[in-house]
């Protein structure tokens, strides 16, 4: 092992002690549902945390943030292969879930009453209070630090996806569950994964929050019309 590579894993308390006292700050804001102005606001403290913590930990350690750019060639790129990867990833999303609802007794009916409203404020919330702020901190700030630690060294489908992508993953997934638990937070693993792979072959954020949120709104259609 190098020197340079000794120094990053010393340089993963850091993070590590981040994601812990955000996730144990999330989960707090979960159990005090007597204060309700707190329990009323708790996704957008969530998102605050979640954005601002990192943020003020790359500033006391003096780290650009790079993952983030805003450049017209990058994010036509991002949106290229967040549109390729949905194109692959829902198709058979949509038959295996249909399939697994169908085993559960559940059948697929119409809601009663849906509004373009309705969904609009669905997608926006998942888009900038879910998706981004969940990708700028696990996919944007531990990625990029446990990528430098275990860098990639086997190329899949064109992205470097190593180590440090998969414990990532682990720790989105554990996240959910030490949050709020729930037996198929466990799968959250798999969606993870491909998160992963998108921030590895775009180098951003923005192609893995756009997957992010579609996945989340496709789990809220599923909610809607299998009872």
């Amino acid at each position: 092992m190098t020197d340079s590579q000794q120094k990053n894993r010393r340089n993963l308390i850091i993070p590590l002690l981040v994601w812990g006292a955000v996730v144990t700050l999330i989960r707090a804001l979960g159990l005090l549902r007597s204060v309700s102005w707190l329990y009323d606001n708790t996704t957008v403290i969530t998102a605050m945390l979640l954005l601002y913590v990192p943020v003020m930990a790359s500033i006391v350690r003096r780290t650009p943030i790079t993952f983030w750019p805003v450049a017209r060639k990058q994010l036509l790129l991002d949106v290229k292969w967040f549109l390729i990867t949905t194109a692959v990833v829902f198709p058979a999303a949509f038959f295996v879930n249909h399939f697994y609802q169908e085993l559960r007794g559940l059948r697929f009916s119409l809601p009663e009453a849906v509004s373009v409203t309705m969904w609009g404020t669905v997608v926006l919330n998942q888009l900038l209070l879910v998706a981004f702020p969940e990708e700028f901190f696990f996919r944007g700030y531990l990625q990029e630090v446990f990528e430098k630690v275990f860098p990639a060294k086997r190329l899949y489908f064109g992205a470097r996806l190593g180590c440090g992508s998969v414990v990532v993953s682990l720790l989105f997934a554990v996240s959910h569950s030490l949050i709020f638990w729930q037996w198929w937070h466990a799968f959250i693993f798999f969606p993870a994964m491909v998160f992963a792979w998108l921030k590895q072959k775009t180098n951003t954020i923005w192609a893995p929050t756009l997957f992010h949120a579609t996945c989340n709104v496709f789990a809220y259609w599923v909610a809607l019309h299998y009872r």
